[in-house]
């Protein structure tokens, strides 16, 4: 897989420095008398996780403990102020993380979609949330607030209907775009095509060009032939403000259906930085894809790995780190540590 380049834009907009009173010496070990206010109310906030209230973090998958061997004498708001940019990159990449299990599963529907039309040709032959828009034939996914991710699968050779790197604009996950009105028996390893009313605008990704045989048998292993050859094109963008801070990126792949879920996602324009002085420099990011046998009705689903790792620089310099795993339980996991 290429390195990947992240983009990242993070900008902290409008924060005054906030009242230091009740400054506490975060590098002490020893829990305090009392726990910090706001302790337990479910808010993460990387100050009462330095000084010993770790539960609200732990329980949206951040640690921040580290901090407190580094952290001086920032007030518990203070350190929360210094440490907010790469709260809210975090949150993006939790967001990325959702993004990638859908267009993993669309990968995979793709792949899947003329046996799945041959047992269900009633409904549409993908589980993942997307809108398909006729006029340009893209599927948006947009069920991750501050995120959103544009797919478009494009032809992988030259048809009738369309030449190679075009968008194909019928909807991919309809049985009328490939045969209208089907009479279809599906046996174990194939499906019979009894007869059909007339040819969809995609019947030649069947792989029996423009006009198949009235009656014929579809075999699985011959149905992916075809398909396989179409490419899939993710953009995939994030750009989100809260709390005074802006967090955007924008990642792009393109990948032949056959090489799902080997999905190389390319970050582009990395800026990062905020009105004081900060700044976020990502220093690695790996996002591998890694396929696994359905149990039943074929095909593969796609669990996915995300590893990145940056440091913020300017008024408080520290490091932060973003793993995410489509197999944990709750996902992924932040760590804010010392330089």
């Amino acid at each position: 897989m290429r390195a990947a380049r992240l983009i990242v834009v993070a900008t902290l907009l409008g924060c005054g420095d906030p009242s230091s009173t009740a400054t506490i010496d975060a590098r002490r070990t020893d829990p305090p008398e009392s726990l910090p206010p706001g302790c337990g109310d479910g808010t993460c906030d990387p100050g009462e996780t330095a000084y010993a209230c770790a539960r609200d973090c732990r329980a949206v998958g951040v640690d921040a403990r580290a901090l407190g061997a580094c952290a001086g004498q920032r007030s518990r708001e203070q350190l929360g102020l210094d440490v907010e940019v790469s709260m809210r990159f975090a949150r993006a990449l939790a967001g990325l993380g959702k993004m990638l299990d859908a267009y993993g599963t669309f990968a995979s529907d793709a792949n899947d979609v003329l046996p799945t039309l041959a047992r269900e040709p009633s409904k549409p032959a993908t589980s993942a949330a997307f809108q398909h828009d006729p006029a340009t034939g893209t599927y948006r996914y947009s069920d991750v607030a501050g995120g959103s991710m544009v797919l478009s699968l494009k032809y992988g050779a030259d048809y009738e209907v369309g030449k190679t790197g075009e968008v194909i604009k019928p909807h991919f996950f309809l049985a009328s775009s490939y045969l209208v009105g089907a009479v279809v028996t599906v046996h174990s390893s194939s499906a019979t095509i009894e007869s059909y009313e007339s040819t969809g605008p995609l019947v030649e990704l069947i792989g029996l060009g423009p006009a198949p045989p009235k009656t014929f048998t579809l075999d699985w292993g011959k149905a992916y032939v075809e398909i396989q050859k179409q490419q899939l094109e993710a953009t995939l963008a994030w750009d989100h403000s809260t709390r005074g801070v802006r967090t955007s990126w924008r990642a792009a792949s393109t990948r032949r259906l056959a090489s799902v879920p080997r999905i190389d996602v390319d970050f582009r324009d990395v800026i990062a930085r905020d009105e004081r002085g900060g700044s976020i420099e990502v220093t690695r990011a790996t996002i591998t894809g890694t396929s696994r046998q359905r149990i039943s009705g074929g095909g593969f689903y796609t669990l996915w790995d995300v590893a990145i790792d940056w440091r913020a620089l300017g008024p408080f310099v520290h490091r932060g780190t973003f793993r995410y795993a489509s197999d944990w339980v709750g996902g992924h996991v932040t760590t804010l540590e010392c330089p």
